[in-house]
């Protein structure tokens, strides 16, 4: 995590700059006849005290030219300064014209089987009706004499139909092969539940209304220690909780279970 952090202030501090000027000038109005032959003083002063130069009130800098620029497409740097989110364990990074580079960590505790932290950084972007989002995911798994660390990729593309109903696409995957307890042993039934598996499927989304809705569709998960997929459906009825953006989701994922009955 601390070469992400390192990394990442390192990309922030590129987009930095500084613009350097010469020594201010301004403009000397010179024209007019006022004993000729008496000399101009650079400080615009003549030797009898009389003013020869005027000065001009705009005060116009001459800024540095580098002949290495195209100044025809100059634009300012639309830059922003991180955001505070209240939305717990995520953080905006870097926001721009509709769409963020977002990070995001949190920790799971199971007594008596492991703890995960997870860690993951990504770009969220809207186009039209289509949001996209991908990003990378690491996974540290803590368990009796063990220490693992999945790495990951995670992304999804989401078509808004309607203000109701959306379409959402969507895929993960994990690289590497799963970790060994004692002795060389797989992991138990329990911890297996626990790992991060590979998967790919769609799903629709139905708001409603009245803080109700549902996700409707079907998913393909990758068997944890083989290339087998298994496919199975999504249903997740779930409440909107809060006002305006700061609405929570509280779902609950009945796909598995219904699975599970099907296959009797």
């Amino acid at each position: 995590m601390k070469r992400i952090v390192c990394l990442i202030f390192y990309i922030y501090s590129l987009c930095c700059f500084a613009q350097t000027e010469h020594i201010d000038s301004v403009i000397r109005v010179q024209d007019m006849d006022i004993y000729s032959a008496i000399p101009t003083n650079p400080i615009g002063l003549t030797g009898k005290g009389i003013l020869l130069n005027y000065y001009n009130p705009s005060f116009r800098y001459n800024s540095e030219f580098d002949p290495l620029l195209n100044y025809n497409i100059e634009r300012y740097l639309d830059l922003k300064v991180p955001k505070l989110s209240f939305i717990p364990r995520q953080a905006s990074i870097f926001p721009w014209k509709g769409g963020e580079l977002i990070a995001s960590v949190w920790t799971a505790a199971y007594p008596g089987l492991m703890q995960i932290d997870t860690g993951s950084i990504g770009i969220y972007q809207r186009v039209g009706s289509f949001t996209f989002r991908a990003c990378g995911v690491v996974n540290k798994y803590g368990y009796f004499q063990g220490l693992h660390t999945q790495y990951g990729l995670n992304g999804s593309v989401t078509y808004q139909i309607n203000p109701k109903i959306s379409v959402t696409a969507f895929g993960t995957y994990y690289f590497g092969v799963p970790p060994v307890i004692g002795d060389g042993l797989p992991m138990t039934p329990a911890m297996v539940g626990c790992y991060g598996t590979s998967k790919v499927g769609g799903h629709i989304n139905y708001d409603a209304g009245a803080g109700f809705g549902v996700l409707v569709g079907g998913q393909a998960v990758q068997q944890v220690g083989t290339q087998r997929y298994e496919s199975e459906p999504i249903v997740t009825p779930y409440i909107k909780v809060g006002r305006g953006k700061k609405k929570v989701a509280i779902g609950l994922p009945v796909g598995q279970i219904l699975h599970g009955l099907l296959k009797r």
